[in-house]
């Protein structure tokens, strides 16, 4: 339905957005990339836009760039809105304490 509406209306930046948001939450990361793309070629200052790529670019482990997006969602966001700084926060604990996937996993030692 939401591909049907965003075809209808693609400059309704809500759809890419809701768009956005379903992609993440299906962790198809590269579709949510581009919903979020489309919404900020229609308002480059749209919050939740911003807040989905930084959010987006995160997950796909691309920290500074993702941290960049939300710093923006965070300046734009109306006073009261904390989802934007929430994020921020969350997404830099997670690059302060990324790990590649070996080092979370040692070979077990031969006393075992």
């Amino acid at each position: 339905c939401l591909l049907r509406a965003v075809n209808m209306t693609p400059g309704d930046i809500r759809i890419w957005n809701l768009l956005g948001y379903v992609h993440y939450r299906l962790e198809d990361y590269e579709a949510c990339l581009k919903d979020n793309r489309e919404a900020l070629a229609i308002d480059p200052d749209d919050v939740y836009a911003n807040k989905g790529l930084g959010n987006c670019l995160a997950a796909l482990g691309r920290f500074d760039e993702g941290i960049r997006a939300l710093r923006k969602a965070v300046e734009l966001a109306p006073e009261g809105y904390g989802d934007p700084a929430h994020d921020l926060a969350v997404i830099m604990d997670r690059k302060a304490n990324f790990k590649p996937f070996v080092d979370v996993n040692p070979p077990l030692s031969p006393s075992c």
